[in-house]
C-alpha cells in the first residue's frame, strides 16, 4: 500500500511538471507571436517615418535659402518709408523669434526621428523571429536595445549607469537573452517605487561573460528570496504579473550553460548576477 502511495505521488509531481511546462511553452509561444507582431508594426511605420524625416531635411534646406534670400532683401536700397514699414511688420509679427523658433523646431523634429527610428530598429533586433538561433551576438548592443525598448518605465524616473567592459562576442540565442533583459530591467524599475537608480556592469572572466543588473529599489524580504525562481510565484497584485518571467528567464540562462543568482537586502536593493559562457 505504502508503494502505491509513493507512485502516485511521483504520477501527480510528474503531471504538474508536464503541465509547468506546457504552460511555459505556452508563453514562450505568446512572446513570440507577440515579437512578430512588433516586428511588422516596426516595419509598417518605418516607412513613413523615412519620408517624415527626409522632408524635414529637405524643408531645412529650402527655408535656409529662404532666409538668405531675405538678407539679400535687407541688403538692397529700399526708401526709407518701405523700409520703416518692412521694420513695423517685422515687429508685429515678432519675425525675429518666429525665425529662431523654426530653425529650433525642425532641429528637435529631427532628433525625434532619429529616436523613432532607433527604437524601431530596436524593436525590429528584438523581436525577429530567424534570429533565434545560436549566432555571435553583441551582449551589449542587446541590453541597449532592451532599456531603448523600455524607456518609458525608467525617463525622468530612473537613472540608468551603465558600466559596459570590452566583452567579446558571446555565442547565444540574442533574441531569448533579451527576454531575460527585459525581465530583470522591468522588474527593476517595479522595485523602485519613486527615484532610484540602476546599475549595468558587464565584465568577462576566461571563457565567461558576467552580467551584474543592480538596483536600488525595495529588496527582496529574506524569507521569499529563495521562492522568486518558482513557476508562478510573484508579489507584484493581481494583472500585474504572471509568475512566470524569472523562472523562464532562469529556464533560458541554464539552456545558455550558464547561471543566474541574486543578493538582495530588504529597503537595500538587489543585483542579480548572470554568468554565459562565451561558446556554450
Amino acid at each position: 500500500m505504502e508503494d502505491i502511495n509513493h507512485s502516485s505521488d511521483n504520477e501527480d509531481k510528474g503531471e504538474q511538471k508536464d503541465s509547468d511546462l506546457k504552460k511555459e511553452s505556452a508563453h514562450i509561444e505568446k512572446m513570440v507571436i507577440l515579437g512578430e507582431l512588433l516586428g511588422g508594426i516596426a516595419h509598417e511605420i518605418s516607412n513613413p517615418l523615412s519620408f517624415l524625416r527626409s522632408n524635414l531635411v529637405n524643408l531645412n534646406k529650402f527655408l535656409n535659402k529662404i532666409y538668405e534670400l531675405l538678407e539679400y532683401y535687407e541688403q538692397v536700397h529700399i526708401p526709407f518709408a518701405d523700409k520703416e514699414h518692412i521694420e513695423k511688420k517685422k515687429e508685429e509679427i515678432n519675425y525675429a523669434y518666429i525665425k529662431s523658433r523654426i530653425v529650433e523646431i525642425i532641429d528637435i523634429s529631427l532628433v525625434g526621428a532619429d529616436r523613432m527610428k532607433t527604437i524601431l530598429q530596436d524593436i525590429k533586433f528584438f523581436s525577429k523571429p530567424d534570429r533565434d538561433i545560436m549566432e555571435e551576438a553583441d551582449i551589449n548592443a542587446a541590453i541597449d536595445s532592451t532599456l531603448n525598448i523600455m524607456v518609458n518605465e525608467y525617463k525622468n524616473r530612473i537613472t540608468i549607469k551603465k558600466e559596459y567592459g570590452n566583452i567579446p562576442l558571446v555565442k547565444c540565442r540574442i533574441i531569448a537573452l533579451n527576454q531575460v533583459f527585459m525581465n530583470l530591467l522591468i522588474n527593476a524599475c517595479y522595485a523602485i517605487k519613486d527615484k532610484g537608480e540602476i546599475r549595468i556592469r558587464t565584465s568577462v572572466d576566461k571563457s565567461t561573460i558576467k552580467i551584474e543588473i543592480n538596483d536600488t529599489g525595495s529588496g527582496i524580504p529574506e524569507y521569499i528570496i529563495n521562492h522568486i525562481f518558482d513557476p508562478y510565484f510573484t508579489t507584484k497584485p493581481v494583472g500585474l504579473g504572471t509568475g512566470l518571467g524569472l523562472s523562464i528567464s532562469r529556464d533560458i540562462i541554464k539552456r545558455h550553460r550558464g547561471e543566474i543568482s541574486v543578493k538582495s537586502k530588504e529597503n537595500e536593493g538587489t543585483t542579480f548576477i548572470l554568468t554565459i559562457p562565451i561558446n556554450p
